[in-house]
């Protein structure tokens, strides 16, 4: 009888409660393992930002409002610098869109607030509003993930409202 309690329950329950801890065990690494992936990509990417001299240079440009743009640039090397900026943003933003990193890890970052003062840039939005009406096929999804980041770190700072996209310079107000 003893034997059979044995191999009847106690086998089984040891092997149950092995298994619960393998389980246990591999999620917690794999968790581990996710974050670490997440604090590199997030490294990564504010290391790019910043070893291109360009993107950062219209950043910062963006957050003391020099940045200006207008129809006067399209097709020059400033339109080129812009498209370049915007572009990196849109793959930060197509990565938190595929749940690579949470937008709440990117939003305390320097990228995050890089995402969010080129966003609101009002010769930003000018350009994205003259990329939708001139491309009628593609322009609406250009640089579509930066768009849509961006559009919800706005919406989650409760001190803003939502700006029209713009298709005119005559539309946005000069910089200062």
């Amino acid at each position: 009888m003893g034997m059979q309690v044995i191999r009847d329950v106690i086998v089984p329950t040891v092997a149950v409660g092995t298994l619960i801890w393998a389980v246990y065990a591999g999620n917690r690494s794999w968790k581990e393992s996710l974050r670490i992936r997440k604090n590199e990509f997030v490294r990564n990417y504010t290391d790019d930002f910043y070893s291109a001299k360009e993107l950062t240079q219209h950043f910062f440009d963006m957050d003391y409002q020099r940045f200006t743009f207008d129809e006067d640039d399209l097709g020059t090397t400033k339109e080129t610098e812009l498209c370049r900026l915007l572009d990196y943003l849109n793959t930060v933003a197509y990565a938190v869109n595929e749940g690579l990193v949470d937008q709440e890890d990117l939003k305390l970052t320097t990228v995050g607030y890089a995402t969010r003062v080129v966003w609101e840039n009002a010769r930003v939005q000018w350009y994205l509003g003259h990329v939708k009406t001139s491309d009628p096929k593609t322009g609406a999804t250009a640089f579509g993930h930066f768009r849509e980041l961006g559009l919800r770190f706005y919406k989650s700072d409760p001190t803003k409202s939502t700006p029209e996209i713009r298709a005119t310079p005559d539309d946005v107000e000069p910089n200062p």
